[in-house]
């Protein structure tokens, strides 16, 4: 049952939900946790291009979404995730990149 969960969760890590606002813009969310590994493929393999691409040209907004459900260092690593958001929003991606790097390769 838990690898279904697993599995279930990784699918929304990479359905990226997309609905466009006002200005014509995309809003890029995913739904993920630090700690999970499909989570930190997403991050070394597709968040590089989206970056390049689409966040730094201002073409999408984007928000990472920490749903935090492996463990108590998930929630702590959620909780600095706000944090990061809330204080020095223009470093939040840094701070996302930096966090997925830091796990162990499973």
């Amino acid at each position: 049952m838990r690898k279904k969960y697993i599995i279930f969760l990784a699918f929304l890590v990479l359905i990226a939900g997309c609905s466009e606002k006002n200005n014509n813009k995309h809003n890029i969310v995913i739904y993920g946790d630090y700690k999970c590994p499909y989570c930190k493929k997403v991050e070394h393999n597709i968040m590089p291009k989206l970056q390049k691409n689409y966040i730094d040209k201002g073409k999408v907004d984007y928000q990472f979404v920490n749903m935090a459900f492996l463990g108590k260092d998930s929630i702590k690593g959620s909780q600095a995730g706000h944090a990061v958001e809330n204080i020095a929003p223009k470093q939040y991606l840094e701070f996302q990149k930096l966090m997925f790097s830091e796990q162990p390769n499973h």
